[in-house]
């Protein structure tokens, strides 16, 4: 195996756990959110693209997942060939710290503390200044939430922060 292989393995493992969201802090985490039609939407960090699905689902609104990991893409992508919003949801294979968040209107974030600090500056020198996003289970580095609730998943108990840039 070559170094630079060993060195990219190493960094998305460390940098970027695979954490699926539960259900119940999606759901929780939608109820935060405002989003319609017009929205655009980004996960950073989707994973196997539960939360854009359930986005795209509940606001109609144009859904991107970007994600590090290409087998959870691939996931991803299999998992909305069988979901009703096919024509609202993209998956990206992408480092989220390589994509312009310009464009989005709204975000979900899980800022794994070893990228908050570097995670939190770049949305707030590139998202719009209306953008909402929507943090799991750690707060983001310089913002203030307008909101944060609790959720008791039966497994652990989490906190959702809501920030509007």
């Amino acid at each position: 195996m070559c170094k630079e292989y060993d060195s990219w393995l190493l960094r998305m493992l460390l940098n970027y756990p695979y954490l699926p969201t539960p259900s119940t802090t999606i759901e929780a985490a939608l109820t935060l959110l405002n989003l319609d039609e017009t929205s655009i939407f980004a996960d950073l960090g989707s994973g196997e693209g539960n939360v854009t699905i359930s986005v795209a689902e509940k606001f109609r609104c144009f859904c991107v997942g970007f994600e590090i990991n290409p087998r959870l893409i691939k996931e991803a992508k299999q998992k909305i060939k069988n979901a009703p919003i096919k024509c609202n949801v993209d998956y990206v294979q992408a480092d989220l710290f390589n994509v312009d968040l310009s464009y989005f209107d709204a975000f979900y974030v899980y800022p794994f503390p070893p990228i908050v600090t570097n995670l939190s500056e770049k949305l707030k020198t590139e998202c719009k200044k209306t953008a909402k996003i929507i943090a799991y289970d750690y707060p983001l580095t310089g913002f203030t939430p307008k909101k944060t609730i609790t959720v008791n998943t039966g497994i652990h108990t989490c906190k959702i922060y809501l920030y509007i840039i």
